[in-house]
């Protein structure tokens, strides 16, 4: 016997391995369901904020033993130039490394212009992260005129910490 040929729709490209599909009573229905498929599952875990705070002042620490901190007063740019700022490494002799920039405030011109450059990066010390300390080579550290935050270095020790203007550790 043959079947005539249905139209393909949705439906028909459901229901092809059905034999009986072709009948007015057909007993499947609609729905299809998958009993063992794939889950989205959260591999996210939660981290204390102590101990994010003792792992980047870790990281710092292990910069500071390593020589690899370069602690400026002030870093202005009159204009955006990626040239500019890679006179300005370029004066430290860090032009050919991996560089972060930790600026007090933000700085919108020295941000733009060490964009274009992919060994460095420029962020606030409010956004300083572990993982940014330890994957850059060298370390420059910018003082600001806001003194919201400050950096505390101590030689003896080789530790370095950031302080929020007067109130303990970040």
């Amino acid at each position: 016997m043959k079947f005539p040929e249905l139209p393909k729709t949705e439906t028909s490209e459901r229901y092809r391995w059905c034999p009986c599909r072709f009948y007015e009573n057909h007993h499947c229905s609609l729905v299809v369901v998958v009993f063992f498929g794939p889950e989205p599952r959260d591999y996210s875990f939660k981290l204390n904020k102590k101990v994010k705070r003792l792992a980047r002042i870790s990281a710092l620490s292990h910069k500071a033993k390593q020589n690899n901190i370069t602690i400026l007063e002030d870093l202005n740019m009159a204009s955006v130039k990626t040239q500019d700022y890679l006179k300005v490494l370029t004066g430290l002799d860090l032009n050919k490394k991996k560089t972060l920039v930790v600026l007090a405030d933000s700085n919108k011109n020295v941000y733009l212009s060490s964009r274009n450059l992919a060994g460095s990066k420029v962020v606030t010390a409010s956004d300083l992260n572990t993982y940014d300390i330890l994957n850059a080579q060298s370390l420059i550290l910018i003082e600001g005129k806001t003194g919201r935050y400050g950096f505390i270095v101590n030689p003896k020790a080789n530790k370095i910490q950031i302080q929020k203007g007067g109130s303990g550790n970040v």
